[in-house]
């Protein structure tokens, strides 16, 4: 892989996850939860889709296995949208909309393991009072890190959080329950939810969670 696709990889992870998710409409009483991460590389990455509806809540789990870079050089239509990304800022209107574009170019030439599983928290009553609590607390409070460890390196995930009033986005480097407990519980417990399928297992062996 080249070092240019390497770059636009990891600028997509950092750079377009809140723009991607700005337009969700969520209705009153209803969570979305979004987490993302991907490795040094930008090669491995995952999403973690969580949607509470009344009662129910879903979970969705997809790790990208690889990326088709044959069809990639192939296609006439990829150098024109990277240019685009690496003309405009991403603060530029114009530079986010590139950046979406190549997002949606790269899932779409990627080969994902996805499941899902759907709960009930009427009876799961622990998992539906976190997803209220991360829903509650403030965008400070979720980026806020609690001890003075700090760390050279590790995973980097991205947490999105849109209720009907308000979209919050919070980044914790390699989270634990002492530096962001809120992420870190989140994290843990959805893992824990979805610890018989595929895709969740994938995630865990190759982040850790």
């Amino acid at each position: 892989m080249s070092y240019s696709v390497r770059l636009l990889l990891l600028a997509i992870l950092f750079y377009t996850a809140k723009g991607l998710f700005a337009q969700e409409i969520v209705n009153k009483g209803d969570i979305a939860i979004h987490i993302v991460d991907a490795d040094a590389w930008g090669m491995h990455k995952f999403f973690i889709d969580i949607y509470k509806h009344r009662n129910q809540v879903k979970i969705v789990y997809a790790h990208r296995d690889s990326i088709k870079h044959a069809e990639i050089r192939r296609d006439p239509a990829y150098k024109p949208i990277s240019h685009a990304a690496f003309r405009y800022p991403s603060s530029d209107p114009r530079g986010q909309s590139a950046l979406d574009s190549l997002t949606k170019y790269f899932d779409l030439h990627s080969v994902y393991t996805r499941d899902s599983v759907t709960i009930d928290i009427k009876h799961d009553t622990a998992y539906g009072n976190l997803l209220s609590r991360i829903a509650k607390t403030s965008e400070a409070e979720l980026k806020r890190k609690h001890d003075d460890v700090h760390v050279l390196d590790g995973d980097f995930p991205s947490f999105i959080v849109i209720t009907n009033r308000e979209n919050k986005k919070a980044e914790a480097q390699s989270p634990t329950m002492q530096s962001h407990p809120l992420l870190f519980t989140l994290l843990h417990h959805t893992m824990e939810e979805g610890k018989s399928l595929k895709a969740a297992d994938k995630i865990r062996k190759y982040y850790g969670y």
